[in-house]
């Protein structure tokens, strides 16, 4: 096998054999056969190959129970050298697998969320009490916008990311001043006091706003009765629709209550809140139905049918029949 130049980039192109369980790994540019890939048939497991194609040499074998277990063993030859691979991914991570290598952590990911595009990625650890991060500047980038003052655009983005630490630094020391007062049992049952104190005033001012809105609804069911019952005397009936509790909630209630909040997602400014949240705590007994009056209705007695002699027939005008 002929070495690979170690440049900047090596692409390789992934090819289907016969049989498909076989993947062939070639070079772009020169298609010459570097890696071949070889699924072994073995029963109640899974297990594959990575040969060199011109002598047949093993560069890696991998084994587990079957190609959806979510831990693999890596085993690789000359020299032998054990690696784990494990599934580190989930509902919220999406694609992710990982693997160690050299004292590093190499993590298989998703290009975006919900992209087929898949990349390797270094996870380095940091090093403690050498340095912060390493700040990189990208001169060949500045070369491409034509940015004539480097020095400046440098010396802007060192004194803004300063900015930055600064603030973390001082969002620190804030959180230490403001958690003293969870040390000691004496502090910790002063603090559920207050807690406990605050829930009951919440509960206190949420039964009265309950109490406020059932007095309300029931004036009104009341206020809807008396008028839904002098329209209707006339003819006897119960108001259509009296069966239906929602009805007779006042329009008021059914309009939607819109305030301005702070959320979680930077592109939401309105927050809609239900106004019937709580309407199913509210017990409210409907009036009774009042019993139809009797109503006396006079009609007049039924008018007997006309008799048209012939002679008022044949006076008509209209077409006749010769």
């Amino acid at each position: 096998m002929a070495l690979q130049p170690m440049g900047n980039l090596q692409h390789y192109t992934l090819q289907r054999t016969d049989p498909p369980t076989t993947i062939e790994l070639r070079d772009k540019f020169t298609s010459v056969l570097i890696y071949t890939k070889v699924r072994h048939k073995v029963p109640g497991a899974y297990a594959i190959s990575i040969v060199e194609p011109d002598s047949g040499a093993v560069m890696a074998e991998m084994q587990a129970q079957s190609s959806a277990s979510k831990e693999k063993a890596i085993v690789l030859h000359n020299p032998d050298l054990l690696v784990h691979l494990k599934e580190t991914g989930g509902v919220v991570k999406g694609f992710e697998w990982s693997f160690g290598w050299e004292g590093e952590m190499y993590r298989w990911v998703r290009e975006l969320p919900f992209s087929s595009n898949l990349e390797c990625r270094c996870i380095r650890k940091p090093v403690r009490r050498s340095h912060l991060g390493i700040l990189t500047i990208h001169f060949y980038n500045m070369d491409r916008y034509k940015v004539s003052d480097r020095k400046g655009l440098e010396i802007a983005a060192i004194a803004s990311l300063m900015t930055f630490f600064d603030r973390i630094d001082d969002e620190g020391i804030d959180k230490k001043k403001t958690e003293g007062f969870r040390l000691g049992e004496e502090s910790a049952g002063a603090a559920r006091e207050e807690m406990e104190k605050l829930e009951k005033k919440e509960e206190e001012k949420r039964r009265r706003k309950e109490k406020k809105e059932e007095n309300l609804t029931k004036k009104f069911l009341e206020k809807e009765g008396e008028v839904t019952v002098g329209t209707d005397a006339k003819i006897g009936t119960s108001p259509p629709g009296r069966n239906k509790r929602h009805s007779f909630f006042p329009i008021k209630q059914m309009t939607p209550d819109v305030s301005v909040s702070a959320t979680s997602d930077p592109s939401s400014f309105i927050s809609f809140q239900n106004p019937f949240a709580r309407s199913s705590r509210l017990q409210i007994d409907e009036p009774p139905p009042l019993p139809p009056r009797d109503v006396a209705i006079s009609a007049p007695p039924p008018t007997p049918p006309r008799r048209v002699s012939p002679s008022t027939l044949s006076n008509r005008t209209g077409p006749r029949l010769e």
